[in-house]
Parts: structure tokens; C-alpha cells; sequence
């Protein structure tokens, strides 16, 4: 064991931001009694200086790079989102990209969105691949917002950068049918094109729904709206990390393959907190059952009302736009906002029918055995473990 002089010293390098990547990663290294400093790997500098034990980077970086660590002795493991080449050679904790582009996928089709698609700001490669796979077998249209285009020399300042892809953003909206769901690389670009829209006048999310990645807390709720989110499972992934770097101090050979670690859910906000509808009618009624969701005393009657139809009309609508009654569209909000309750809080499992709006427990474990396969203890218990 080294001593308190000679404890194990982490180089964290990091970007801007990944704020939860750094408090997860200080949390695990204090448990160790290890010290923990942070710089860019970019500056080759640091690691010659400062002399560190291990590293954990979250940066693409270069060969050259991992030279300079590998001859000084520091065992290094990258936190990723794509496989890199260097993955050979320098173990890797990357997310499950099958498993994003599956949760984002049927987020928007449990919404009935029928179009959905990804803003392009730069090469992004394959990280939207499988979101457009899933949405596609579940009968979605994929569209992909390029504005990745090489900015002018002209523009040398980051306000005219910002107004340079908000327009570029706007035209590209232009060419695709609303509403339409976003999945954004990250919650930062997340946030921005979400101030492209509400700088437009563009609804969200009832025409434009946002979904971001990473589900850093402080970003998504600083948001003009505030950002749903891919809840990317921080602290399995540093776990995992600190794993691999136990075992090469002790000796141990490093994974030959990368790790993968899934998400563990979608976090909902405001941004994706609507039903999709074409028909400005549907929209609003879907509007108002959903911001009153759990009253006792929401009825069709109530919300055909609201938007000015008989119950008869409101009805033929709802299954010419969603294929589904009125009710059928109020149970599955109320049935959404349960499983956000059951993974959320600690609320007694029979008591949750009043909190969702329904009379009666036997009513709401049928639907939700019916609509889910399991029950709602289990479904619990289920995604806690997750």
C-alpha cells in the first residue's frame, strides 16, 4: 500500500462540461484515498509534470498522446461514446448505443410521433445509427438536420457562430414535417437547439421535441426548457473504469474488449412532455389531459369541452389522428407518469392511483400488468437494481 505521501495520484482529463463524469469520478477516488487532479490531455505537458499513477480521460485522443502516458507508466482507460482504433490498445468503458437508440426510438413512438431525427453539427458518425434502426421498425420517419457545413472564415466570434447555425438550423427545420422529435448528441447541444426554437417562436415540444444525452442535471434544467434526457448510468461507467485500473496496479492484464454499460432510463422533462398530433385540435385536448392527468374528476366530456367538439367528434378524432380513444391516450399518460413514480419515489404501490388520477387500485394493476407484463412492485424493484 503507498503511503499517505505516495498515494495513487487519477489524472482526470476532461472537456468543458461532463460535470456528472467528475463528481462521480472524485466520489470513487476519495473511497480509494486516492488524490485527483484535472487537466486536457491536449497539453502533453501535464502528465510529465505532475506524474500520475492512472488516468482516466474522456477525450478522443492521439496516439502520440498515449505514448507520452504510456512511457512514464501511467495506465490509462478512456470513457467513451464510439469505439476509436486506439481501443486496441487502451482499454475503453463505452455507452450502449443499441440500447440509446432503443430507449430514444420508443420515447417518441409511445408519443406517436411519426417523424423523428438528428441534428447534424459536425461528424457525429454512427452515434445516431441505431435510433434510426428502432424508429424505423416502429414506423417512424428518420430525418437527419445537417448544419455541420465548415463555417466561413468570416466568422470569428462565438454570437456570430451561434446566429450562423441558428439560421442554418432554421432552414433545415423548414424541410421537415412537424412535429417532429430530436435526439441530440448531448444535453449542451441539447439546450441550444432548444434556444434556436424558442428564439424562432417554434413550439416545444409540441412542434419540435428535444431529447438530450447524458442527463446532467445542471444543463437540463438551466434549459428554456427544461430537457428530457438519456440517463447514461455515470457511476457504472466510472465504477467499471476504477475496476480496470485496480486490476493493472495490481498487475492484471487490461480488457482485451471494450465494456459496455447500458443506460438505466430516460429521464422525462418538459421537452418531450406532449402527445404528437398533427391536428392543432388533437394537440390541445392531448395538452390538457396532460397537465391534468391526475385530477379525479378528468373526463372526456371535460376535455371535448375544452376544445369546443361534441364527445362524439373528439373521439372520431382522436382515432383518426392516434388510433386511440380518449381514454385509451388519458391511460397511457397516467400509466407513463406511474413507472416515473415507482423508480422516482418511495410511494406505497397501492397508493398511486390517486396520485395518477384513478378511483381505483384494482384498476390501475390490471392496466399497468396488461400495458407492462409485470407488476408494479416488480417493475420496481426491477429498474432500482438497474
Amino acid at each position: 500500500m503507498r503511503s499517505k505521501r505516495n498515494k495513487t495520484r487519477l489524472l482526470l482529463a476532461t472537456g468543458s462540461g461532463f460535470t456528472d463524469v467528475k463528481r462521480a469520478t472524485l466520489d470513487e477516488a476519495k473511497k480509494r484515498g486516492w488524490s485527483c487532479f484535472s487537466f486536457s490531455l491536449q497539453d502533453d505537458i501535464s502528465p510529465r509534470i505532475f506524474k500520475p499513477h492512472v488516468a482516466i480521460s474522456t477525450e478522443t485522443f492521439e496516439e502520440q498522446i498515449y505514448k507520452i502516458l504510456h512511457q512514464i507508466g501511467v495506465h490509462t482507460v478512456r470513457i467513451g461514446i464510439l469505439p476509436t482504433p486506439l481501443d486496441e490498445t487502451v482499454p475503453a468503458v463505452l455507452s450502449d448505443l443499441n440500447e440509446e437508440g432503443r430507449m430514444a426510438a420508443e420515447h417518441y413512438a409511445e408519443r406517436g410521433f411519426r417523424h423523428v431525427g438528428v441534428v447534424r453539427f459536425g461528424d457525429f458518425r454512427s452515434y445516431y445509427t441505431t435510433f434510426r434502426t428502432h424508429a424505423i421498425e416502429l414506423g417512424c420517419k428518420f430525418h437527419v438536420l445537417d448544419i455541420s457545413k465548415a463555417l466561413p472564415k468570416s466568422i470569428n466570434s462565438p454570437d456570430k457562430t451561434f446566429r450562423e447555425y441558428h439560421r442554418r438550423f432554421l432552414a433545415a427545420l423548414s424541410k421537415v414535417p412537424k412535429p417532429i422529435g430530436l435526439l441530440m448528441p448531448g444535453d449542451n447541444l441539447a439546450a441550444t437547439v432548444c434556444k434556436f426554437c424558442i428564439l424562432s417562436n417554434i413550439q416545444v415540444p409540441d412542434e419540435v421535441a428535444i431529447l438530450g444525452r447524458g442527463d446532467e442535471v445542471t444543463v437540463c434544467d438551466l434549459s428554456p426548457v427544461s430537457l428530457s434526457s438519456i440517463h447514461l448510468n455515470v457511476e457504472s461507467r466510472i465504477s467499471a473504469a476504477f475496476s480496470i485500473l485496480d486490476d493493472m496496479l495490481a498487475g492484471k492484464e487490461a480488457p482485451k474488449e471494450s465494456v459496455i454499460i447500458p443506460p438505466t432510463g430516460i429521464t422525462s422533462r418538459d421537452s418531450t412532455d406532449v402527445r404528437a398530433s398533427q391536428h392543432p385540435d388533437v394537440t390541445k385536448a392531448l395538452r390538457y389531459m396532460w397537465d391534468n392527468y391526475s385530477s379525479l374528476e378528468l373526463s372526456v366530456d371535460n376535455v371535448a369541452q375544452v376544445v369546443g367538439f361534441s364527445r362524439r367528434t373528439l373521439e372520431r378524432l382522436f382515432r383518426s389522428e392516434l388510433n386511440q380513444t380518449v381514454n385509451e391516450a388519458l391511460l397511457s399518460r397516467r400509466l407513463e407518469r406511474c413507472c416515473e413514480l415507482l423508480i422516482t419515489t418511495d410511494t406505497n404501490v397501492s397508493d398511486l392511483c390517486y396520485a395518477v388520477g384513478l378511483r381505483s387500485r384494482e384498476h390501475l394493476h390490471r392496466a399497468f400488468k396488461r400495458t407492462y407484463g409485470i407488476t408494479m412492485q416488480k417493475y420496481r424493484l426491477k429498474h432500482r437494481q438497474a
